[in-house]
C-alpha cells in the first residue's frame, strides 16, 4: 500500500535555532535553491504502479507561513503537482493525487521537490530513530490503494502510532478516542513516547517545535493528563499538572493563558481535573473542574452566540467557530461522565449543568446541514463543511444521550452524521476535510482550506464508540 523511496537526497543544513524533531526522528529540508533540489528515488519496476496514487509528505517542524512545494520529475522536468502547506503543525500529512502516467514518470525518473513559496525551508520526516520507529504513513510515499477507505481501514490506522499528534490538545483528542475504542495499549505507546524512561518527566516540543521538557506550555498542553491519570495513576507528572494549573488562575479563578479565557478550557482543563479528582480521590479537584466550566459559561456566551475567546479588555474573538462548540460541549459531557462515575455531583449541580448542556447543544444542533454535518463557522455555510466540528459535536451529542441529558431519538441522526463523515476517509483510513489549526487566524479558517487530521480521527473515534455504547445498551 505504501511505496516509500529507496533513497532521498537533500541538502544538509542545520535545524532552525531552538527547534527539535520529535522522538529523534530523521527529517530533511526542502528549499528554494534550484541547484540544491531535494530528490526522492525509487528502485521498483516501471510497471509496478497500475493506477493513480497519492504522493505524500509529513511535516516535521512547525510552519508559521504559507508554503508551496512543487513536485516534478527529475529527467523530463514534468510538473506532477503542488503541495499547498499553510501554517502546518508537526505530524500533518499532505498529499497530491498522481495520475497513473505521472506515477510511472515519478518512479522511472525520480522526483524533485522545490519550495516555490515560503521564506524558510520546509522540513519533512524521512525515517525513525532508536527511540521510536516511524510509521510508514509519516515517511514520503506513494499510496497505491485507490478504493475509498472504510471504518475497518480507519480503525487499523488509528490504533497505531500513525495517529500520534503533538503533545497537548491535539494528542489529547486522539488519546480519548483510543481509550474509548479499547486501544489502551496504543494509548500507552503514545504516552510513552512523551515520557522519560523514569516516568517522571515529559519530553516533548511545544506547538512551535521548541523543546519544553519537564514543563507545560499552556492550558492546551494539559488534555493528555486526563488519560495519563488513568494509565499512570501514580505518576508525579500528575501533581506537576495540578501545580501548573494553580499557577495559571486569574482573580476569578479561571485557569487561563495570558490575558484570555478560551473554550478549550472546558475540555483541556475541566475534564482533566475531573479525571484527576477520580484518580487521586480529591473532591476539591472536582469542585475546581466545575468552576472552570462556570467561568467559561459566564464569559464566552453573548445571548445565543458562543465565542472561542474572551480577552481581558472585554472583547471576544472567533464568533460561532465550529470547534469552539466542540470544546464547550465535549468538555461538559466528558467532565460530567467522569464525575458521575464516582458520585461526585450533587443533584442540584447536575441539574444545572444538564440544562446548560441542553441550552448550548440546541444552539449547535440548529446549524446542522442536510447531511448531518456542520460548517467551519456554524452559522456561515460559505466557510464550508468542517470535519472536526462535525465529528466533535456529534460525539458530544452521543455522550449527552448516554448521560440521559438528550433523547435517544437523536441516534438515527447521529448515524447519518457518521455515514457522511466516513465518505471523507482516504483509502488507508486517514480523514480529510479539517480546517487548519487557528494559528493562521480567522481568514485561514474562513477560506475553505482543509487538511488531513489525526485530531479529527480522534473525534471520529469518540463518536463511533459512543454510538456503539448506545446501541449495546438498548
Amino acid at each position: 500500500m505504501y511505496c516509500t523511496p529507496d533513497y532521498i537526497e537533500a541538502t544538509r543544513i542545520t535545524l532552525p535555532s531552538g527547534k527539535r524533531i520529535p522522538f529523534g526522528w530523521e527529517a530533511a529540508p526542502i528549499g528554494s535553491d534550484p541547484d540544491r533540489v531535494t530528490q526522492l528515488h525509487w528502485n521498483v519496476p516501471g510497471d509496478y504502479m497500475q493506477s493513480s496514487t497519492r504522493f505524500r509528505l509529513t511535516v516535521a517542524i512547525d510552519v508559521r507561513e504559507e508554503k508551496m512545494v512543487q513536485i516534478y520529475s527529475l529527467a523530463s522536468k514534468k510538473v506532477l503537482g503542488y503541495l499547498d502547506i499553510r501554517f502546518s503543525s508537526v505530524f500533518q500529512t499532505y498529499e497530491v493525487i498522481f495520475t497513473q502516467e505521472d506515477t510511472l514518470v515519478a518512479i522511472r525518473e525520480g522526483v524533485g521537490l522545490k519550495l516555490i513559496k515560503g521564506s524558510e525551508p520546509l522540513w519533512f520526516f524521512t525515517d525513525g530513530s532508536d527511540k521510536a520507529s516511524i510509521e510508514l504513513v509519516f515517511k514520503p510515499h506513494l499510496l497505491t490503494e485507490t478504493k475509498q477507505g472504510n471504518i475497518t481501514n480507519f480503525r487499523n490506522r488509528f490504533a497505531s502510532l500513525a495517529s500520534i499528534q503533538q503533545f497537548g490538545w491535539m494528542e489529547g483528542c486522539v488519546l480519548d478516542g483510543l481509550m474509548d475504542l479499547g486501544y489502551s495499549e496504543t494509548a500507552k505507546s503514545h504516552l510513552d513516547l512523551y515520557v522519560s524512561t523514569e516516568l517522571d518527566k515529559l519530553i516533548y516540543e511545544d506547538p512551535r517545535s521548541q523543546p519544553v521538557d519537564g514543563q507545560f506550555y499552556g492550558i492546551e498542553s494539559l488534555l493528555p493528563i486526563a488519560i495519563m491519570a488513568k494509565i499512570y495513576p501514580q505518576n508525579p507528572i500528575l501533581y506537576q499538572a495540578i501545580n501548573y494549573m494553580n499557577s495559571r488562575k486569574n482573580k476569578e479563578g479561571a485557569i487561563q493563558d495570558k490575558s484570555e479565557v478560551s473554550c478549550e478550557g472546558n475540555y483541556t482543563i475541566a475534564y482533566p481535573l475531573a479525571c484527576l479528582a477520580n484518580t487521586l480521590d480529591d473532591s476539591q479537584l472536582a469542585e475546581e473542574s466545575l468552576l472552570q466550566l462556570a467561568v467559561r459559561r459566564k464569559l464566552l456566551w453573548k445571548e445565543h452566540t458562543l465565542y472561542l475567546r474572551f480577552l481581558e479588555n472585554g472583547s471576544h474573538t472567533f464568533k460561532n467557530w465550529g470547534r469552539a462548540y466542540v470544546w464547550y460541549l465535549l468538555g461538559i459531557a466528558r467532565t460530567f461522565k467522569e464525575l458521575k462515575s464516582q458520585n461526585r455531583l450533587s443533584e442540584a449541580s447536575e441539574e444545572y449543568w444538564k440544562e446548560e448542556f441542553i441550552r448550548a447543544w440546541n444552539v449547535a444542533w440548529s446549524y446542522r446541514n442536510n447531511k448531518g454535518l456542520w460548517f467551519c463557522y456554524v452559522d456561515d455555510s460559505g466557510t464550508g463543511v468542517e470535519i472536526s466540528t462535525s465529528a466533535g459535536i456529534a460525539a458530544a451529542t452521543a455522550l449527552g444521550i448516554e448521560l440521559k441529558y438528550l433523547s435517544s431519538s437523536y441516534q438515527p441522526e447521529l448515524k447519518r452524521t457518521l455515514n457522511s463523515l466516513l465518505t471523507f476517509l482516504t483509502p488507508d483510513g486517514l480523514i480529510t476535510g479539517t480546517s487548519q489549526g487557528n494559528k493562521g487566524g480567522e481568514d485561514l479558517q474562513r477560506n475553505g482550506y482543509r487538511v488531513l487530521s489525526q485530531v479529527s480521527m480522534g473525534l471520529l473515534a469518540q463518536l463511533i464508540n459512543a454510538l456503539e455504547e448506545l446501541d449495546s445498551n438498548k
